[in-house]
Parts: structure tokens; C-alpha cells; sequence
């Protein structure tokens, strides 16, 4: 089984490709959505700067549940 993680689970996009892979395959889907409250803590740049950092550098925070804020 495939492991999926779906960041912005919410967006037009991710609900397409969320109803997809329920369809058509049997990979476990963690959808990821963002606290709107909470918004302007993190940009969507360096969400995406780290997930091809912890991608290409994959022992790196493996397993882990990460909190990213602003410092």
C-alpha cells in the first residue's frame, strides 16, 4: 500500500485527486489542511521549500510529525 499525503486537502485540485485515489486505488491518503485562524503564520513558500527539503533528504525527520511556525 501506498502512503499519500495531500496538502491543502480543501483546495479544487487536492479534492479531485483525493476523490481519484479513493476510486481507483488502495493508497492510504493523509489529507493535510491548514487552520484558517491561523493563517498568516506560515507562507505557502515555506511550506513547499520544506517538503522538497524532508523529500530529497528523506532520512531526515522520517516518521516524524513536524509543527512549522513562524519564528
Amino acid at each position: 500500500m501506498t502512503n499519500v499525503l495531500i496538502l491543502g486537502a480543501n483546495g479544487q485540485i487536492a479534492r479531485e485527486a483525493t476523490r481519484l485515489f479513493l476510486e481507483q486505488t488502495d493508497a492510504r491518503l493523509t489529507l493535510y489542511l491548514r487552520n484558517a485562524k491561523h493563517s498568516g503564520i506560515v507562507s505557502r513558500k515555506s511550506i513547499a521549500d520544506l517538503v522538497v527539503k524532508l523529500t530529497m533528504a528523506r532520512a531526515q525527520e522520517s516518521r516524524q510529525s513536524l509543527g512549522v511556525h513562524k519564528a
